[in-house]
């Protein structure tokens, strides 16, 4: 008795919902974003390291929800002992929350996991090393878009590279980007 008198209430309450409703902005962008900015980098391990360098990427707006990025980044090792570089290639999906504040701005933090490529180039009291280690990175960021054309991103994530059998360094990378959508 009751089911039937609440089903017609529910599919008016459903229908009459913001996700069906014609007027709704649309969640799908079609535009990338081209990024460019600027890396730091520490270890936090018996291995401490710190370096700067740059990152250039895209990024993707799926929905309000999801995003997707890739990135490729460059960092100078700076080690007791050992002088390097590292190069990052990347592929982080993000999810969080887009806020459009007003028609101009909006905000949207995230949380981004990924898988990384790692090269490593260095040299360890004078003899040159080099090898490739694929890791897992996670991180959380920030998004701000200005005018729906230019964004400013700032993000933190941690990757843990094993760079012996069972030796494993925990990289940190801050990242400030600038961005626009093309």
């Amino acid at each position: 008795m009751y089911k039937s008198k609440l089903a017609p209430l529910a599919l008016a309450l459903i229908a009459s919902s913001p996700a069906f409703s014609a007027e709704e902005e649309p969640t799908t962008r079609n535009d990338v974003t081209v990024m460019v900015g600027r890396v730091g980098l520490s270890s936090h391990d018996d291995a401490t390291a710190d370096g700067n360098g740059f990152s250039i990427g895209v990024h993707k707006e799926i929905n309000k929800i999801v995003g997707i990025s890739a990135r490729y980044s460059r960092t100078d090792l700076l080690a007791a002992g050992v002088n390097g570089e590292i190069g990052t290639f990347g592929a982080y999906p993000e999810f969080g929350y887009r806020f459009d504040l007003n028609n101009a701005i909006s905000v949207k933090p995230y949380v981004m996991v990924g898988i990384e490529n790692n090269i490593l180039g260095y040299v360890d009291y004078s003899q040159r090393r080099d090898f490739s280690v694929v890791s897992f990175a996670k991180g959380l960021g920030i998004r701000a878009e200005f005018n729906d054309k230019v964004t400013l991103s700032i993000d933190i994530k941690r990757a843990d590279l094993e760079l012996a059998d069972d030796y494993y360094v925990d990289f940190t990378t801050s990242t400030l980007m600038l961005g626009v959508k093309f």
